[in-house]
Protein backbone atom coordinates (compact mmCIF):
# COMPACT_ATOMS: atom_id res chain seq x y z
CA UNK A 1 0.00 0.00 0.00
CA UNK A 2 2.69 2.53 1.27
CA UNK A 3 4.93 1.75 -2.03
CA UNK A 4 2.02 2.25 -4.89
CA UNK A 5 1.05 5.42 -2.83
CA UNK A 6 5.14 6.75 -3.03
CA UNK A 7 5.25 5.61 -6.37
CA UNK A 8 2.58 7.57 -7.62
CA UNK A 9 3.68 10.46 -5.62
CA UNK A 10 7.22 10.02 -7.27
CA UNK A 11 5.34 9.91 -10.75
CA UNK A 12 3.49 12.84 -10.07
CA UNK A 13 6.44 14.86 -8.25
CA UNK A 14 8.41 14.26 -11.50
CA UNK A 15 5.97 15.85 -14.04
CA UNK A 16 6.58 19.58 -11.40
CA UNK A 17 9.15 21.69 -13.10
CA UNK A 18 10.56 23.21 -10.08
CA UNK A 19 14.31 23.67 -8.49
CA UNK A 20 14.39 20.06 -6.72
CA UNK A 21 16.56 22.11 -3.97
CA UNK A 22 13.38 24.07 -3.08
CA UNK A 23 11.23 22.02 -0.38
CA UNK A 24 7.95 23.04 -0.76
CA UNK A 25 6.13 23.84 2.64
CA UNK A 26 4.30 19.93 2.54
CA UNK A 27 8.03 18.15 1.96
CA UNK A 28 9.47 20.52 4.88
CA UNK A 29 6.39 19.65 7.12
CA UNK A 30 6.63 15.61 6.17
CA UNK A 31 10.64 15.96 7.48
CA UNK A 32 9.08 16.43 10.77
CA UNK A 33 6.86 13.62 10.89
CA UNK A 34 8.05 10.76 12.78
CA UNK A 35 5.20 7.89 13.42
CA UNK A 36 3.20 5.96 10.79
CA UNK A 37 -0.28 7.06 11.61
CA UNK A 38 1.14 10.48 11.60
CA UNK A 39 2.46 9.62 7.81
CA UNK A 40 -0.42 8.26 7.20
CA UNK A 41 -2.17 11.58 7.91
CA UNK A 42 0.33 13.71 6.40
CA UNK A 43 1.62 11.66 3.73
CA UNK A 44 -1.60 10.19 2.25
CA UNK A 45 -4.65 12.35 3.22
CA UNK A 46 -3.39 16.00 3.73
CA UNK A 47 -1.72 16.18 -0.12
CA UNK A 48 -4.91 14.81 -1.75
CA UNK A 49 -7.34 17.38 0.45
CA UNK A 50 -4.69 20.08 -0.19
CA UNK A 51 -4.74 18.85 -4.14
CA UNK A 52 -8.37 19.10 -4.07
CA UNK A 53 -8.63 22.16 -3.41
CA UNK A 54 -6.16 23.82 -5.24
CA UNK A 55 -7.41 22.41 -8.50
CA UNK A 56 -10.83 23.73 -7.30
CA UNK A 57 -9.37 27.42 -7.52
CA UNK A 58 -7.95 26.30 -10.80
CA UNK A 59 -11.22 24.72 -12.59
CA UNK A 60 -13.00 27.67 -11.10
CA UNK A 61 -10.51 30.49 -12.72
CA UNK A 62 -11.19 28.60 -16.01
CA UNK A 63 -15.07 28.97 -15.64
CA UNK A 64 -14.90 32.71 -15.07
CA UNK A 65 -12.63 33.39 -17.90
CA UNK A 66 -14.97 31.52 -19.45
CA UNK A 67 -12.67 28.24 -20.77
CA UNK A 68 -14.87 25.42 -20.35
CA UNK A 69 -12.09 23.03 -22.06
CA UNK A 70 -9.76 23.53 -19.50
CA UNK A 71 -12.23 24.03 -16.30
CA UNK A 72 -12.72 19.84 -18.01
CA UNK A 73 -9.49 19.37 -17.66
CA UNK A 74 -8.26 20.44 -14.41
CA UNK A 75 -12.10 18.63 -13.40
CA UNK A 76 -9.85 15.30 -14.70
CA UNK A 77 -6.43 16.50 -12.95
CA UNK A 78 -8.34 17.40 -9.82
CA UNK A 79 -9.81 14.08 -9.75
CA UNK A 80 -6.45 12.04 -9.88
CA UNK A 81 -4.48 13.96 -7.96
CA UNK A 82 -7.41 14.24 -4.67
CA UNK A 83 -8.04 10.46 -4.72
CA UNK A 84 -8.21 9.42 -1.39
CA UNK A 85 -7.92 5.51 -2.06
CA UNK A 86 -4.40 4.93 -0.90
CA UNK A 87 -5.23 7.22 1.98
CA UNK A 88 -8.15 4.92 3.01
CA UNK A 89 -6.30 1.02 2.73
CA UNK A 90 -3.68 3.10 5.02
CA UNK A 91 -5.87 4.30 7.38
CA UNK A 92 -7.74 0.89 7.60
CA UNK A 93 -4.83 -0.79 8.86
CA UNK A 94 -4.68 1.52 11.94
CA UNK A 95 -6.76 1.37 15.05
CA UNK A 96 -8.93 3.92 16.39
CA UNK A 97 -6.15 6.16 18.34
CA UNK A 98 -3.74 6.09 15.62
CA UNK A 99 -6.59 7.13 12.85
CA UNK A 100 -6.92 10.09 15.63
CA UNK A 101 -3.21 10.92 15.35
CA UNK A 102 -3.43 10.79 11.15
CA UNK A 103 -5.92 12.98 11.57
CA UNK A 104 -4.32 15.19 13.78
CA UNK A 105 -1.13 15.25 11.49
CA UNK A 106 -3.58 16.04 8.06
CA UNK A 107 -4.51 19.15 10.09
CA UNK A 108 -1.26 20.25 10.88
CA UNK A 109 0.13 19.35 7.33
CA UNK A 110 -2.76 21.54 5.94
CA UNK A 111 -2.10 24.42 7.94
CA UNK A 112 1.36 24.21 6.93
CA UNK A 113 0.50 24.23 3.64
CA UNK A 114 -1.78 27.20 3.84
CA UNK A 115 0.67 29.35 5.55
CA UNK A 116 3.11 28.90 2.74
CA UNK A 117 0.36 29.58 0.18
CA UNK A 118 -0.90 32.40 1.94
CA UNK A 119 2.51 33.42 2.52
CA UNK A 120 3.88 33.78 -1.18
CA UNK A 121 0.29 35.23 -2.07
CA UNK A 122 1.09 38.23 0.40
CA UNK A 123 4.65 38.74 -0.88
CA UNK A 124 3.00 39.12 -4.57
CA UNK A 125 0.59 41.67 -3.01
CA UNK A 126 -2.20 40.01 -2.99
CA UNK A 127 -4.75 39.14 -0.15
CA UNK A 128 -4.90 35.22 0.89
CA UNK A 129 -8.23 36.03 2.16
CA UNK A 130 -10.30 35.99 -0.82
CA UNK A 131 -8.46 34.10 -2.54
CA UNK A 132 -8.28 31.29 -0.39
Amino acid sequence: MFTDAAADAVDRADRVDADAEDDDALVAHLETVADSPARVGAGLVAPALVADRFYLQVVNFFLNEPDRASADLFREIRTAAADLEHARVALESLSSEEREQAAAAAVDAIEAVYADYAETLEAMGLDPRPVC
